[in-house]
């Protein structure tokens, strides 16, 4: 503010021109003009700092778009923004932008909090398993994904013999999702058989965040009698070796103008992996002489989790929940179809299983649907 004044004060009495006056207060002319005008029209306000939020705005959304947006959502309570915005544009609308949309809701008070679900009760293992053969573990991942020559997006799913450094997959999808995902595992499962245990991070479509973070691909792992271990989140050297192999792939693989080229090269690039390469872990050897297929074969139809006499058995719902003392109690919509196993434990609680798996407990008491954290082992 001092230096405001002073520099007012010299520029009105006239001792220097401009161009010095600013330099010597290290301003722009521009900024010294402007503090100078808003002197001569508004007195010692050019002394304070002004807001700098602008005074108009050019995006700023109309009232009558405002309320036909609120008058949208009253009438129809269950659209969202999308679909709001599309029934604006078949009134020949021309509505914002569905995040646009979203913030008037929430800004007039037409939105509702989410009930958020259980957290993600996960449990890591303390040591890693270190393959002892072949199949005894596999590694899995998505390669970083990046854009093919036509534009389009590629994401390399990659499943590789931990123990042979076999690369038993090499798949470039057009989304990370689980359908093209378990249809890739599919025709794996079906030419090498099936691991003992699979070890992935904790993004889609591996991990879940209901409880035990299992998703639908991992319950399905799991009902193939498969263990499902997740690595540390912010460790991928926990996967190391195979973020080795992903590494090798990002620099010597060339672009191809589309998936079904991309694929080509992969599949090249996969068998000269395997066949050709040798590794300094295997002694020099390639993975192919180490790796065989697999002794436990893959089944026609998946079985459903099986339990004892001991436990009582829910089916989980669509909505991820299952019923139990009389209410819907919510578990993992990742199980979705599949069967629990129910276990009092001495709290009086009941420990909640899918397969091997415990997942939690749930209260005794109350209506939440919440699973409590598993008990330790020697409580159960």
């Amino acid at each position: 503010m001092d230096q405001r004044w002073n520099f007012v004060v010299e520029a009105r009495l006239g001792a220097e021109v401009m161009a010095g006056l600013c330099r010597k207060y290290g301003i722009s002319r521009k900024t010294g003009y402007k503090w100078l005008k808003r002197c001569h029209q508004f007195g010692t306000s050019v002394f304070l700092e002004w807001p700098r939020k602008p005074r108009s705005s050019p995006r700023r959304i109309p009232i009558e778009m405002r309320e036909a947006i609120g008058a949208q959502r009253k009438a129809w309570p269950g659209l969202g923004p999308r679909k709001i915005a599309g029934e604006l544009r078949n009134r020949g609308l021309n509505p914002p932008s569905h995040s646009t949309i979203a913030t008037i809701l929430k800004q007039e008070g037409l939105t509702r909090r989410r009930r958020r679900r259980n957290a993600r009760f996960r449990q890591w293992p303390d040591k890693l398993t270190v393959p002892e053969h072949p199949n005894h573990v596999w590694t899995v991942d998505y390669k970083g994904w990046f854009r093919l020559l036509d534009g389009s997006a590629c994401h390399p799913l990659t499943i590789m013999d931990g123990y042979s450094r076999y690369l038993v997959g090499c798949e470039g999808l057009s989304r990370p999702a689980f359908e093209p995902t378990w249809a890739t595992f599919d025709r794996v499962f079906t030419r090498f058989g099936l691991p003992e245990i699979i070890r992935v991070d904790n993004g889609t479509p591996f991990a879940g965040h209901g409880a035990g973070g299992l998703s639908r691909l991992s319950a399905l792992w799991l009902r193939l009698g498969i263990d499902v271990e997740f690595i540390e989140p912010g460790k991928p050297q926990q996967n190391g070796a195979h973020e080795r192999m992903h590494r090798s792939l990002k620099r010597e693989i060339r672009l191809g103008r589309g998936l079904r080229q991309q694929q080509r090269r992969f599949r090249a690039w996969r068998r000269q992996y395997n066949h050709n390469r040798g590794h300094e872990a295997l002694g020099m050897a390639v993975p192919a002489v180490l790796f065989v297929r697999s002794k436990r074969g893959y089944p026609a139809e998946i079985p459903n989790f099986c339990y004892d006499s001991s436990f009582s058995v829910r089916k989980v719902k669509p909505s991820g929940e299952i019923k139990w003392a009389g209410r819907l109690r919510y578990i993992n919509q990742g199980l979705a179809g599949c069967h629990v196993g129910l276990l009092p434990n001495r709290d009086g609680d009941m420990n909640v299983y899918a397969g091997s798996v415990l997942l939690g407990s749930l209260p005794a008491t109350g209506s939440g649907g919440l699973i409590r954290p598993p008990l330790p082992v020697d409580e159960l």
